[in-house]
């Protein structure tokens, strides 16, 4: 199994025994689900509404990825793309700087919105919101 592979549905998780045990649970965070599955949390926010909340600063993103955008993690995406080909590729402005944010290329992304920036933001407003409701689980995965 990899990264690309669903777990299947009647596999319970963490936040399935937590859930069964009367936690409110979330996720916040990076957690490689590759199908439309909640995998037992009731909350969850992942990379994909990462890249929603950068909005127009998602090029940014796209012009720091060090191979081919293949979706922002999501597998599906490159398919779609396989035909065509990328479509941020003509989008991309070239600034001069060389190699990719993996060998220490600085960001042009503002630290406030960086993924990590992000996870732990949302974990701070999530538990300001249902921390006193009942008691939870939160797996903030950076």
């Amino acid at each position: 199994m990899d990264h690309t592979v669903p777990g299947h549905a009647s596999i319970e998780t963490l936040a399935h025994f937590f859930g069964a045990a009367g936690y409110q649970t979330a996720l916040i965070g990076k957690m490689h689900f590759v199908d439309d599955q909640t995998h037992g949390f009731d909350y969850h926010l992942d990379f994909n509404d990462w890249y929603q909340f950068l909005g127009p600063k998602a090029r940014l993103y796209a012009e720091e990825l060090q191979y081919p955008n293949s979706g922002s993690g999501l597998p599906q995406i490159d398919d779609l793309w396989r035909d065509e080909g990328d479509p941020w590729t003509p989008e991309i402005v070239k600034d001069g700087r060389e190699g990719s944010v993996a060998v220490g290329r600085v960001s042009r992304i503002p630290e406030s919105d960086q993924f990590e920036s992000f996870v732990s933001r949302e974990s701070v407003r999530f538990l300001r919101q249902h921390g006193r409701e009942a008691p939870f689980l939160l797996v903030s995965s950076f």
